[in-house]
């Protein structure tokens, strides 16, 4: 099972990468050109893919590629059951996502 620490250090590493394609992007093709469209940039979203999909479920692959992918505030609202209130449960950094992750570890990981 992947740890804590190489959950964190992969999807920062992968942050870094998209801030690097970004850069290129507006640098040398001037926003005429997307490098994001090309083989390479393609095959690196596969290998992203390859990896989440590796370690988690559905749910959790779903989960991380919300977090990295979607321009929200990062929080959750549990719902209501008979015996609790609802809860939001906010995951701005990737310690809170991989917390929350593996509050439920039966869910989320393979």
């Amino acid at each position: 099972m992947i740890t804590k620490e190489e959950f964190i250090k992969y999807l920062n590493e992968w942050k870094s990468f998209e801030t690097s394609i970004d850069a290129i992007g507006i640098c040398v093709f001037a926003n005429e050109y997307s490098v994001w469209e090309t083989k390479f940039a393609d095959a690196a979203g596969k290998m992203l893919d390859i990896f989440i999909n590796s370690h988690f479920t559905e749910e959790g692959s779903d989960l991380i590629n919300w977090y990295l992918f979607e321009s929200v505030q990062k929080t959750i609202t549990i719902p209501e059951t008979l015996f609790e209130p609802s809860k939001k449960i906010s995951l701005e950094s990737l310690d809170d996502l991989w917390d929350f992750l593996k509050s439920d570890s039966k869910i989320y990981f393979k």
